[in-house]
């Protein structure tokens, strides 16, 4: 798993969310997210100056390379 805090995470569904934590499984899947730190040190926390934006997809294609 990782964890990862940023200065705002920006979820699709919600209001965004200062100094947020981001958990995610070893295959992507985002699990929680939220302003709870981790209650274990099991894991070291990524933390990250900026914006995460978890949920957004880039679908944009190059007509030549299709």
């Amino acid at each position: 798993m990782r964890i990862l805090q940023a200065s705002y995470i920006i979820p699709l569904n919600a209001a965004p969310i200062a100094k947020g934590y981001l958990y995610i499984e070893d295959d992507g899947t985002i699990i929680h997210m939220g302003q709870e730190a981790p209650i274990t040190d099991q894991f070291e926390v990524e933390v990250y100056e900026g914006i995460l934006c978890p949920g957004f997809v880039n679908t944009h294609c190059h007509l030549e390379l299709s």
